[in-house]
């Protein structure tokens, strides 16, 4: 049997290996499908969480990347997963929408048509089935989420993470807006991933997918809209599983359009995450670090990033080489102004939040114009840790009118767990074309 069960949030279906006393069930060329019994116990959203690694994978290896596996409930094809994480035991899931109450079969099959590694095998540690019932607070979270039919994950590229959401309620009125987190965008910002690191702190690409606003007292939708082509938003009217709106990833910078099909279709398992009041939306990575890590990969897979560090250079390097600054800030006049520097001890130069300080043809791109939360990041050299850091700058530019009243430093350790900041922030401050600047001394961390 496998090694243990996880408790479900609303029922514990039922868990099981193919053969008694088996330590670990392993999918590969030899044995490419298993089937497992799930005993559904009342009437909801049914999803799968499988604990499983791919030894011999690595995202960053192309084309060994990953595996996709296939899945069918009852002989009918219900989603598929793409193990991406390589060796690393993670958490995957797939949703396949209401069953209904009694016996059902689980059939997990490898995709070795469109997996990368054609060769590849996954280990599963543990597999556990939760149902979501209709009278839990959260059901309408999971009822709702989208399924969605990847661009490239056979490609091993900007592949589905996961998803979150933060459902809000007022006047009877349930809304609820689906951000999911890509390993990358080839189209768009993504193209400069220099700028892209600088304006946002990341190389992954989160995009709100769709949004459904639902009576709380009928459970009618009363209103639904998804994220198309060109950020433009659009009423969704489209194909349904159950009340889970398809969607297809259309294009390469991440929008969706509600018509055709894909090789691989991921129903992910939506997670609640809060951001906007006290952290941005980009923190939902450090709630998973593992996606630091596969977004790292990619930048090296697709040379976007490499370890010969050259601070003239707009290829990226290790996502552990970064400081990570968190802010919350209001723009007071809208123009692109703002960045944020460090300095290194017995150094003088500073290392900037716009990379066009150091990569000229980059420009002012990277300065920053945002309000509310936002993250970026800056590059330094390999192996730099936070007891390198010798002082912070908050630098304005121009006609700089911003009001800075949150400011949080770090790194990642080696493990892309993001660290204790470094720093934070004081006291308010505002940046204008008389007061341009403000530099804090890093002090030691007391033990």
């Amino acid at each position: 049997m496998l090694k243990r069960f996880i408790i479900a949030i609303s029922i514990l279906l039922f868990l099981a290996a193919p053969a008694a006393g088996q330590e670990l069930i392993v999918l590969s060329p030899d044995i490419p499908e298993l089937e497992f019994p799930i005993a559904v116990m009342g009437g909801g959203e049914t999803c799968v969480v499988l604990t499983m690694s791919s030894q011999d994978t690595s995202w960053d290896s192309r084309p060994h990347s990953s595996v996709i596996l296939h899945a069918a409930i009852d002989g009918e094809f219900a989603n598929a997963i793409v193990v991406f994480g390589g060796g690393q035991i993670l958490e995957y899931t797939l949703c396949a929408g209401p069953l209904s109450p009694g016996e059902h079969t689980l059939k997990l099959m490898l995709a070795r048509d469109i997996s990368p590694a054609k060769q590849g095998s996954v280990t599963i540690y543990e597999i556990a089935a939760r149902t979501f019932l209709h009278q839990d607070s959260a059901f309408f979270l999971y009822e709702f989420s989208p399924f969605l039919y990847e661009r490239a994950a056979e490609q091993s590229t900007d592949v589905s993470l996961k998803l979150f959401a933060n459902p809000v309620s007022d006047q009877g009125r349930t809304t609820i807006e689906y951000h999911v987190v890509l390993s990358n965008e080839d189209g768009g910002t993504g193209r400069n991933p220099a700028i892209l690191m600088s304006r946002y702190g990341r190389t992954t690409d989160i995009e709100w997918v769709y949004r459904v606003v639902v009576d709380e007292a009928t459970g009618d939708i009363i209103s639904e809209q998804y994220q198309g082509s060109g950020h433009d938003t659009r009423d969704f009217t489209g194909r349904k599983i159950g009340r889970h709106p398809v969607l297809r990833v259309a294009t390469d910078n991440g929008n969706f359009e509600q018509d055709g099909e894909t090789p691989v279709r991921v129903g992910l398992l939506p997670v609640r995450f809060a951001w906007g009041g006290e952290q941005p939306r980009e923190a939902i990575m450090d709630a998973f670090p593992w996606m630091h890590r596969i977004a790292s990969e990619e930048m090296f897979a697709e040379n976007k990033a490499t370890r010969n560090y050259n601070s003239k250079s707009a290829q990226l390097g290790d996502m552990r080489d970064y400081v990570y600054i968190d802010y919350h800030a209001q723009n007071l006049n809208g123009e692109k102004t703002l960045s944020f520097e460090v300095q290194l001890k017995g150094g003088k130069h500073w290392y900037s939040t716009n990379p066009g300080k150091d990569v000229p043809f980059l420009g002012d791109d990277g300065l920053l114009a945002f309000s509310g939360w936002m993250r970026t990041n800056i590059k330094l050299p390999p192996g730099t840790k936070t007891g390198d850091i010798q002082s912070l700058r908050i630098l304005g530019a121009g006609n700089v009118s911003y009001e800075i009243m949150v400011v949080k430093a770090f790194m990642l350790d080696d493990f892309y767990l993001p660290q204790t900041p470094f720093f934070e922030l004081p006291d308010k401050v505002i940046l204008s074309p008389e007061n341009r600047q403000f530099i804090y001394r890093i002090e030691p961390r007391k033990q």
